[in-house]
């Protein structure tokens, strides 16, 4: 896992150790537990999950940290939305990086910001309080109107 100039992009198995052990306080102050991490492909994760509360992040090589808030029930997944779109609908002030992550000292630092974003928006969400999916799916649609009209010219995406 170097980061000196010249040295290899980060793998997912330095994804995987990074964010395990960057997110492992989660366990102690929300009870998040070390699900599983996996890869397909060129893409990988690590999920975290409590009773109500499960928390994937992913990667995709050379590409961008993402985060995925879901709520669970029963043990299946029923709703989700991500880190991104909270910080727009709570923190729109705040800087959502989503730059290429090509070292492992990127990651590192990447992974951080986004573990104190959590804690600073999503604690609720975090320890099971799941009362503001209904804005954040309000704020996803009105963002998919808007890349529909830039990217096909109508709303719905639909072209005739």
């Amino acid at each position: 896992m170097s980061s000196k100039p010249g040295a290899p992009e980060p793998t997912c198995r330095d994804f995987s150790h990074i964010a395990r052990e960057t997110l492992s306080m989660w366990s102690v102050d929300y009870g998040l537990q070390d699900i599983q991490s996996g890869s397909i492909a060129a893409e990988c994760w690590v999920e975290f999950r409590n009773e109500k509360t499960g928390v994937m992040v992913s990667w995709e090589l050379g590409g961008a940290v993402w985060v995925e808030l879901s709520k669970w029930a029963d043990n299946k997944k029923s709703d989700r939305s991500s880190l991104e779109i909270l910080l727009l609908v709570l923190a729109p002030h705040v800087e959502r990086a989503s730059e290429k992550v090509t070292t492992a000292k990127q990651m590192r630092e990447v992974l951080c910001r986004k573990e104190q974003l959590l804690r600073m928006f999503a604690s609720d969400v975090l320890r099971g309080d799941f009362s503001i999916f209904p804005r954040l799916h309000e704020a996803e649609e009105e963002n998919l109107r808007r890349r529909n009209l830039a990217l096909f010219g109508t709303e719905s995406g639909v072209t005739t």
